[in-house]
């Protein structure tokens, strides 16, 4: 078995392609590499890296680039990729005459080679790489098996996670809507206070003139329908985690008795005249803004965010979406193409799409043995959504380009990209990440 001679210095399962011209640092800094993020024969390799610096690096089935050695890929050729440092910090791909190409975001590069963004998703045979930046030294990592995901983010709340878990303090759980804030909060009760119960309120659920009772409770007769006194919330969590979801949506009433319990642990049912003392841990979550005083209280803000957790998008961390996927699906496993696309999605609704794309997929593909491929009507589902929540950028303007017009211009150029960029008013590398963002394969259209 041959040995890259780059592939010299380990450190924390990464890899770097020297050895040389690492110089000792105090503060983590990025660099670029590419995670091993999927491959059918190295499941419990996921997440290796090969932290590129330096020189030129062969990827291929024969040389050991990675910790964990060689890639176990038979659809790998032996002389494969390489990767290459171009003028300034670039880096560029190249198929080296593969007998099965060598893909970026589902596209075939072929002799002529492409510049890799973070964000770009590699195949190599049936093999999936990601190109991304990541910290050395490596992000301090922490047991907490409930938080999926390789990536530096995962790491990071992982980190957070373990570090907050056994202060008293509120812990504001921040990120766009589906990403997994409930994991996170549950996780932080677990961990925090294991022992104690753990309730569960949604504040997008329930009216704000019920909001109160049912957080603080009430006595008999405190308003038309409260025939009899409820406890509420706050007191069934006494000792344990209370976990509000969607704070933001708490009227302002509500929000000034949420914060007089977080000033003095004092919780006053509605209609009472004598307050209980509880002893119980807040975690909130919201997707929205708190900071503006004309959505959320600025006081009770302050007091919830003593102790953040930003929860990053799917979107941000591609190569822990097959964990998401092997995990719903319950280990079945997905075709190197269809994992390739959903990689390549931009997973407007995140862990929470990508749900109920993988039980639409199964359900399509039955209880056959063969790999998952992604059935049609999953792919129209995803190009539905990502046209409806991602339909441009700021650097795509002047004009809206949505997912349908890319698709139609693919369509009537027979997946030719030159052509399908003119259709649309685009340059190729706008129209280029438009089809990445939407999650488009040009090869279907030809």
């Amino acid at each position: 078995m041959e040995r890259n001679p780059d592939a010299a210095n380990t450190i924390d399962r990464t890899v770097t392609s020297t050895g040389e011209g690492l110089e000792p640092v105090c503060d983590p800094v990025p660099v670029p590499a590419l995670v091993l993020a999927w491959s059918p024969d190295c499941a419990g390799r996921i997440g290796e890296r090969l932290m590129l610096r330096g020189r030129n690096v062969d990827v291929n089935r024969v040389i050991e680039v990675f910790p964990g050695g060689r890639i176990d890929d038979r659809e790998v050729s032996r002389v494969h990729a390489r990767l290459t440092r171009s003028a300034g910090e670039n880096w560029s791909i190249v198929d080296l005459g593969s007998k099965n190409g060598t893909f970026v975001n589902g596209v075939a590069i072929g002799g002529q080679g492409q510049v890799l963004e973070p964000g770009d998703v590699v195949r190599l045979g049936d093999t999936l790489l990601v190109f991304t930046h990541v910290f050395y030294p490596s992000v301090p990592d922490a047991d907490v098996p409930e938080y999926l995901g390789v990536s530096d983010a995962a790491r990071e709340v992982r980190s957070a996670i373990s570090r907050y878990a056994a202060s008293s303090l509120p812990v504001l759980v921040t990120g766009d809507s589906g990403v997994g804030k409930e994991v996170v909060s549950r996780a932080l009760a677990l961990l925090g206070r294991p022992k104690g119960p753990l309730v569960e309120f949604n504040a997008a659920n329930v009216s704000s003139a019920l909001a109160g009772s049912t957080l603080f409770g009430n006595v008999k007769g405190a308003f038309t329908d409260a025939r009899e006194a409820r406890p509420g919330l706050f007191r069934a969590a006494d000792g344990g985690t209370l976990f509000i979801d969607e704070v933001g949506e708490l009227g302002r009433d509500v929000q000034a008795q949420l914060l007089r319990v977080l000033e003095d642990g004092m919780v006053m049912p509605v209609g009472g005249s004598t307050a209980v003392r509880v002893n119980v841990r807040v975690v909130a979550a919201t997707n929205r803004e708190l900071r503006d005083p004309e959505v959320f209280r600025p006081d009770l803000y302050m007091r919830l965010a003593q102790l953040t957790i930003h929860v990053p998008p799917v979107r941000a961390r591609r190569e822990d979406i097959p964990l998401f996927v092997t995990a719903l699906s319950g280990g079945r496993r997905f075709s190197a193409q269809a994992m390739e696309r959903l990689m390549t999605h931009s997973w407007p609704l995140n862990v929470r799409e990508i749900k109920g794309i993988v039980a639409q997929s199964l359900a399509v593909a039955g209880e056959g043995g063969g790999p998952v491929e992604l059935p049609r009507v999953a792919i129209e589902r995803m190009t539905e959504l990502a046209s409806r929540f991602f339909a441009d950028t700021q650097e795509d303007t002047p004009s809206v380009v949505t997912a349908a017009h890319v698709e139609n211009a693919l369509r009537a150029s027979g997946g030719n990209m030159c052509q399908a960029a003119k259709m649309v008013g685009r340059d190729r590398a706008q129209f280029y990440r438009l089809v990445k963002r939407f999650g488009l394969k040009p090869e279907d259209f030809r």
